[in-house]
C-alpha cells in the first residue's frame, strides 16, 4: 500500500476543461491494476457513491514557429475534465473503510499523472513509465482571445 496525501488545492468543476497547478507530484505508483482504500470515521454513515480519477496533463508551450516543432515544457500541469469513474464499495472487515475501483476491473492506467477525487478532496499520484497518451500533454498557445489549450500533436 502507498499512502496518498491530500492536496491543498481548489478543484475546478469537472465541466471546466482545464485547471492549472504548479505543485510537482510526489507519489509514484507502479503500472498495473490499481484499487484505492479510504479510511475515515464518517464513512460509516456517509460514504459517497462514486469517485473519480482525473487526468493531469503536463503543459507545454506551443512552438513559436511551426517549422521548429519543439515544445517547451515547464512545471505547470493542467487538471483535465477527462476522468475515469470509480465505484465505492464498503470493506466488510471495517465499516470506516471503503474500496475505490475502476468500473472496468481490467483497466490499467497509462503512465502519467492523475488526481484521485474523493469527497471533494484531491490526492495526487503518477503512474510510472514514459507518457504515451496524448491526453497527458497539453500545448498552451497565446492568442488574441487569451490562452488556448489543445492536446499535443507530438509528445515532448
Amino acid at each position: 500500500m502507498i499512502r496518498l496525501e491530500p492536496m491543498n488545492i481548489r478543484l475546478p468543476d469537472s465541466r471546466i476543461a482545464v485547471g492549472l497547478i504548479t505543485k510537482p507530484p510526489t507519489v509514484v505508483v507502479p503500472r498495473g491494476p490499481l484499487s484505492f482504500f479510504a479510511y475515515q470515521r464518517e464513512l460509516m454513515t456517509s460514504a459517497p457513491d462514486n469517485a473519480q480519477l482525473r487526468i493531469v496533463a503536463g503543459v507545454a508551450r506551443a512552438p513559436s514557429s511551426p517549422a521548429s516543432g519543439k515544445l517547451a515544457v515547464n512545471n505547470t500541469w493542467a487538471i483535465r475534465s477527462v476522468s475515469v469513474d470509480l465505484t465505492v464499495a464498503p470493506v466488510p472487515e471495517s465499516r470506516e473503510m471503503v474500496e475505490l475501483q475502476p468500473e472496468n476491473p481490467d483497466l490499467v492506467l497509462s503512465p502519467g499523472r492523475y488526481l484521485l477525487v474523493f469527497k471533494n478532496q484531491a490526492y495526487d499520484f503518477v503512474v510510472a513509465g514514459a507518457v504515451t497518451d496524448r491526453a497527458h500533454c497539453l500545448e498552451r498557445a497565446e492568442t488574441e482571445d487569451g490562452e488556448k489549450f489543445s492536446e499535443c500533436r507530438k509528445l515532448p
